[in-house]
């Protein structure tokens, strides 16, 4: 009682959140001056004490530090917020029990993390992959302003064909379109690098004076090409690599200005440029302008040759489809000025980071592909692992919900347990993508651009935070949500046993995972056949025990024909000479190798639209094909007696044969490289046919050729071929000793065999493959595991049933063939709904595929019979251990 005599009323309690409002509010009132702070600041400031001592009318802070402490509730009321200051204390209850959870079952933690971190880390390191190669624009200002150049012609078939040198400075001189075209040559020339020390093979890649000016690419230090340096004038300068500045030169800052001996000939460095600049597949150490003669401008062959490529950066306002147009309207005028060279002679313009991915998509994307069905199928493997959890958690949610706990808060504590597991799922998936990508660039083949690049940065590292966060939706709501009815209060009489609709659910489960594990094995089984096709292709020669290296002789060296024939006679007597060496030839060009040339070809008396075209060309010396192992069908092979001063002769491949002499002796025929006929003309007479070799790679027909000895027409650059009975690595060393013998000055070359040419030219279909080899293999496992774990809970929840069975007469054998029924039916059911889906994805891999359909018959029937086996293993497992079930234990238990 009061004095008053009325009752005393006792004041609410203070609201603990205000004290921290007031006291964030009194530093904020402190640190801002009092005429800058805000009218809403003063009478917001007066509402919380206010509300906190409604006797006290002052508005002077207060200074006690315990009545800002206690004072802490009113400012989430006052701003809205209380609801999420208890969401904020509730995730992290939410959080710390999680944790709790995990330690509890630790056994089960680490399997889901496993599995979920083999899933983000390989899509990871994929994603990293073609996120480089495929998606990100090129490392140049203004990428999207940069476009390839080519020609077409489709009387010979070409569509994206490289430029005649003339064609080329017509265009650049006429189009209007582009800021700057430039030229480069695809095929890095090989020069000798002599600084005193001993000297090695470097690649030099020519380009005319406006290619990095076109590229906005600025050396580090030095300058760049100009466009007069295009000619022979500026032949004599060149631009460094950086690795090779580093690596060989120390990074030495005056390099510039300093000379090297290249071949025997003085080069000037004029610059260097920046690390990271790569442009072709293998490294190029130096840039050189081609150094033309401007002689050469109007030269016939000069526009005949089409040897160099193209590159252009749009003018500004200019579109790709008004470059086109202008440049197809020079061709038609050059078509109709040069008819010789130009006829039915086109262009085309394309993206230049098109150009540079080129045909790399299909695989990368296809990879992508295969990798995003394993993580499904891993976190649908997960989610099954969750929902057996849950089920084993039923009691306990029971309680919570007795508690109070509504619907959605269990479903919050749930969905953050398999957010802390996906969580750690990231992290070690981060880690397996690093060692699959380290893995990835190791084994991928050398054509893949830019691969030298792919790192785990930002953008993958969110790309891998986003996988996460995305698996947490797709593995973790369903058992989250079934959890959560198990565990209401309305469904708490019920038994532990998964109803129907949740047997129904973890059924689906296992269908999807059977079936996306047919559409990643069957995709597999396609690649393997077709590249097992690619290796039983004849190449047309022997590959065992064929040892090829390159030797070329500057012309420094080696001035005149007769000084390289001597010098190339002496090397054959010196390798044939070698202990275990059956036989040596040389030639100009390798079998299964994409560069060389082509031409016109005219027999002698047929009319002048009687002509080949696209032929190849090799120059042999005599033995070639002896030490091959290639059979010449008919007439004679080269011999050392075709010498320049005899009458010309050549040899025709049986694809020559069947096209220009269909019905008639080839034999003393006399051909021409050439389609116009003149008085100057220089026939040549075929003494020869020999079989098809493949020249372009083992998924290409062979091409009509023609050969022409090497006495007659001597190649400064040639690979020594070599027959070897014996070991091929003792034979390494002596071919290089044997070079270094006849000339130190020439760099000891690299020794390989042929088969490895075989197997390099497969190395895109073999990396592939490997790649797949392995997802498959991933998700073969899963699907077992998931298809097992389903069926032994299943088991597990009905041993009564199981039990009373047995007790009434069942006998073993039924109860194994019960189990088995019904996981089986799950496997044929994901057997059904796999093979409609593979036949829509594997239409995506009929590019890749040689001599082999999208749903090849045997294919499909050996991965069908496969994952049946798979299956099959995967149910009987748990249908034993029901069929060992005891009867009287099962129904004692329950």
């Amino acid at each position: 009682m009061n004095p008053s005599g009325s009752p005393r009323r006792k004041s609410p309690p203070p609201d603990p959140g205000l004290g921290f409002s007031l006291r964030w509010l009194h530093w904020v009132s402190w640190l801002v001056p009092r005429a800058r702070r805000a009218d809403w600041l003063e009478e917001w400031s007066a509402e919380l004490y206010a509300r906190h001592d409604p006797a006290s009318s002052s508005t002077d802070p207060p200074t006690s530090f315990s009545t800002f402490r206690d004072a802490w509730g009113a400012l989430p009321d006052a701003l809205c917020l209380r609801s999420l200051s208890w969401r904020l204390d509730t995730m992290g209850t939410d959080l710390a029990f999680a944790l709790r959870q995990i330690l509890r079952r630790p056994a089960f933690a680490v399997v889901a993390v496993l599995t979920l971190a083999i899933g983000i880390g390989a899509t990871t390191a994929i994603f990293s992959v073609v996120d480089t190669v495929l998606l990100r624009p090129l490392p140049y200002p203004e990428p999207e302003r940069l476009v390839a150049l080519w020609e077409t012609n489709p009387d010979r078939g070409w569509t994206e064909a490289e430029l005649a040198p003339a064609n080329f400075l017509d265009w650049k001189s006429q189009a209007t379109s582009f800021e700057v075209l430039a030229a480069y040559s695809q095929y890095p020339r090989q020069v000798i690098l002599g600084d005193g020390n001993e000297p090695i093979n470097l690649r030099v890649g020519p380009v005319s004076g406006e290619f990095f000016r076109a590229l906005g690419v600025e050396p580090v230090i030095g300058r760049s090409f100009t466009a007069e340096e295009t000619w022979s004038d500026g032949s004599n300068r060149v631009l460094m690599s950086h690795r090779l500045w580093r690596d060989r030169f120390a990074s030495d800052p005056d390099i510039v200005g300093s000379t090297l001996q290249l071949s025997g000939r003085d080069a000037l460095v004029i610059g260097v440029l920046p690390p990271g600049f790569v442009w072709h597949p293998e490294p190029v150490d130096l840039w050189s302008t081609f150094g033309w003669s401007r002689d050469q401008r109007e030269a016939l062959w000069f526009r005949r040759a089409h040897m160099v490529r193209g590159i252009g950066r749009l003018a500004d306002g200019a579109t790709l489809e008004a470059a086109r147009d202008e440049l197809a309207t020079i061709a038609k005028r050059l078509e109709a000025e040069y008819p010789v060279t130009n006829t039915n002679m086109g262009s085309g313009v394309g993206t230049l980071h098109s150009w540079v991915v080129g045909d790399t998509r299909a695989p990368l994307f296809v990879l992508l592909g295969a990798v995003a069905l394993v993580l499904l199928i891993a976190c649908t493997n997960v989610a099954n692992l969750l929902l057996v959890r849950t089920a084993t958690r039923v009691r306990e949610l029971t309680l919570r919900s007795a508690l109070g706990a509504g619907r959605g808060r269990l479903i919050r504590q749930l969905l953050t347990e398999n957010a802390v597991l996906a969580g750690f799922a990231a992290v070690c998936g981060v880690a397996v993508a690093a060692a699959v990508l380290r893995l990835l660039v190791a084994i991928s083949p050398d054509d893949i651009p830019r691969l030298s690049q792919v790192a785990l940065d930002g953008r993958v590292l969110a790309f891998a935070t986003l996988l996460a966060a995305g698996t947490v939706l797709l593995f973790g709501v369903a058992p989250a949500v079934f959890g959560v009815r198990s565990g209401s209060a309305a469904n708490s009489v019920r038994s532990h046993s998964a109803t129907r609709l949740e047997g129904r659910f973890r059924g689906a489960l296992v269908v999807t995972e059977v079936a996306l594990a047919l559409v990643v094995v069957l995709a597999t089984g396609l690649l393997g056949r077709s590249l097992w096709h690619l290796y039983r292709v004849d190449p047309g020669f022997a590959t065992n025990q064929l040892v090829v290296t390159e030797v070329a002789l500057p012309s420094a060296f080696y001035e005149d024909r007769e000084a390289v024939t001597s010098f190339y006679d002496r090397l054959t007597d010196r390798l044939g000479a070698l202990p275990g060496v059956v036989s040596v030839s040389s030639t100009g060009m390798l079998p299964i190798d994409e560069s060389g040339w082509s031409a016109d070809l005219s027999v002698e008396g047929r009319g002048p639209t009687e002509y080949a075209t696209e032929v190849r060309f090799a120059q042999i010396d005599s033995g070639y094909f002896a030490t091959l192992g290639t059979e010449v069908v008919a007439g004679r092979e080269f011999r050392p007696s075709d010498s320049a001063d005899q009458p010309r002769v050549a040899m025709i491949n049986e694809s020559m044969q069947r096209l220009m002499f269909p019905d008639q002796d080839p034999l003393g025929a006399r051909i021409a490289s050439e389609r116009d006929i003149d008085e100057n003309t220089s026939w040549a007479t075929v003494v020869g046919v020999v079989r098809d070799i493949r020249q372009f790679g083992l998924d290409e027909a062979p091409r009509p050729q023609t050969f022409y000895p090497l006495t007659q027409q001597p190649d400064r650059v040639r690979a020594m071929v070599l027959r070897v009975d014996g070991d091929l690595q003792t034979v390494t060393p002596a071919i290089r000793g044997a070079i270094a013998e006849l000339d130190p000055r020439l760099p000891a070359g690299s020794v390989h065999t042929m088969s490895g040419v075989v197997s390099r030219s497969l190395a895109r279909e073999r990396f592939l493959l490997a790649q797949l080899l392995a997802f498959g293999a991933v998700a073969l496992l899963l699907a077992a595991v998931g298809t097992w774990s389903v069926l032994a809970y299943t088991v597990s929840q009905r041993r009564s049933e199981i039990g009373v069975r047995m007790a009434i007469g069942a006998d073993r054998r039924e109860v194994v063939r019960m189990v088995l029924a019904q996981g089986m039916r799950l496997v044929v059911l994901g057997f059904g709904i796999g093979l409609v889906a593979a036949a829509g994805v594997t239409r995506f891999l009929e590019s890749l595929l040689h001599g082999v359909g999208a749903l090849d018959p045997t294919t499909v029937l050996a991965t069908v019979s496969l994952l049946f086996v798979v299956g099959l293993v995967a149910c009987l497992l748990p249908a034993r251990a029901a069929a060992r079930m005891d009867p009287t234990v099962s129904l004692r238990a329950e």
